[in-house]
């Protein structure tokens, strides 16, 4: 089975649950990197990925870092909302498919 090499961008509270409690859980769908600015996020999130049973991602305090990568197909923006525009636009020019949350 082909797997959607996925990024998440922003590890606070949206961006970390949603990759933990729903992402990890697709088969068909392999973390290869994680980003926020803050480095105990971006910890977290690697660990949380190898207790599911998943290959430590690649992390990061910068997320143009991560646009680089061969190994990222499609990114998850989850970071404040001020910068969700900016940093899309940055992946879709990058080749990636864009996703983004919307805070309430």
């Amino acid at each position: 089975m082909r797997k959607l090499k996925l990024a998440v961008i922003g590890l606070g509270q949206r961006g970390f649950y949603t990759m933990r409690d729903c992402t990890l859980l697709f088969d068909n769908i392999e973390i290869t990197a994680v980003c926020d600015l803050y480095e105990d996020r971006v910890k977290r999130a690697i660990d949380a990925a190898v207790e599911k049973g998943k290959p430590a991602p690649f992390g990061t305090t910068d997320y143009k870092e991560i646009l680089k990568r061969d190994d990222v197909e499609a990114v998850y923006i989850a970071t404040a909302w001020e910068s969700h525009i900016s940093i899309a636009i940055e992946a879709l020019r990058a080749g990636k498919i864009t996703g983004c949350e919307v805070g309430g």
